[in-house]
């Protein structure tokens, strides 16, 4: 899985450090490799010292002793840089997995973000509309304009054809009919915008 913070140096840095891995391993098995090898000789050459039981034979064993310890030495040197390869591999690995959960974990987060604050401002908007938007709706005649139509000497009712009250009425209406469109196509932008 590819990972956005994951970087490709990092990446790059990953793959060499799993090259070095590898090379470190090698050079640590051709050097066990080298010792069996030697181990092998020395039990030849102590047998040969024992049947032969000379001070030529004897070097010979001790010479192969003496490259053992060099070669022990050499593969414990070898041992300790593989280990130390493969714990920088480990944790590079292990925090690459960290990143990888963490970014999962970010969508996961904004997925259930987006549904609770849906489900929330769902359950609001109805609260409003039942409880509080509902003083303000409609009731019988709070559409029609009764202060104008008292003056006009109207109880109830509409304006006649032609009544100048009327014209004033429907041009104040039409306006603010304008405006009433622009707030609540602004506020339902501000809700839009909150996903």
């Amino acid at each position: 899985m590819g990972l956005f913070n994951f970087t490709f140096s990092k990446e790059k840095e990953l793959s060499q450090l799993d090259s070095e891995l590898a090379t470190a391993e090698e050079k640590v098995q051709e050097v066990t490799d080298k010792i069996q090898r030697v181990k092998n000789a020395i039990q030849l050459a102590e047998t040969e010292a024992m049947l032969e039981g000379t001070a030529t034979a004897q070097k010979k064993v001790d010479k192969f002793k003496g490259g053992l310890e060099k070669l022990q030495k050499e593969q414990e040197k070898a041992q300790k840089e593989a280990d130390k390869l493969n714990t920088q591999y480990i944790e590079m690995k292990s925090s690459r997995h960290e990143e990888e959960l963490e970014a999962v974990a970010e969508k996961d987060l904004e997925r259930y973000k987006q549904a609770v604050k849906s489900m929330k401002l769902k359950d609001e908007l109805e609260k409003y509309i039942q409880y509080e938007l509902e003083k303000f709706h409609a009731n019988a005649g709070s559409t029609s304009p009764k202060g104008l139509l008292k003056e006009a000497g109207l109880n109830v009712g509409y304006f006649p054809e032609g009544h100048k009250m009327r014209s004033l009425w429907e041009e104040k209406r039409d306006q603010t009919d304008l405006e009433i469109n622009n707030e609540v196509n602004e506020a339902m932008e501000q809700i839009r915008k909150q996903f």
